[in-house]
């Protein structure tokens, strides 16, 4: 089945994913190594989609084990939880929303100015 929940990201912005969280996965804090998954924060199968404010580079013990789960429940019940992690999570998405918003400002404030 394939789930046509919108969004899109490039490999530049799962660099700055990576920058963002330190090279740690935002779950467990571990280092991510050479291998790491891509976690979908709300699963695809629940409504979430590809943008990247929905996506963490994450461990595959962790990614694995969250499956389609609830991230926050999920997330409470693991024996590594962190609140100051799951903050950090949210602060990613947060500023992800924001940055693009300020992109398509821009890009109307640009394509008004060309008429």
């Amino acid at each position: 089945m394939i789930l046509k929940n919108g969004g899109s990201f490039t490999k530049d912005e799962i660099i700055s994913a990576l920058q963002f969280f330190d090279y740690m996965c935002p779950y467990t804090g571990e280092p991510l190594e050479d291998s790491y998954h891509l976690d979908h924060i709300v699963a695809l199968s629940k409504g979430g989609t590809n943008y990247i404010w929905n996506i963490v580079p994450c461990n595959s013990v962790a990614n694995l084990s969250k499956g389609n789960k609830d991230m926050v429940e999920w997330y409470r019940r693991q024996p590594y939880f962190s609140e100051e992690r799951l903050y950090k999570l949210y602060e990613w998405i947060n500023l992800q929303k924001k940055l693009k918003e300020n992109e398509q400002d821009e890009s109307r404030d640009i394509e008004e100015a060309a008429k």
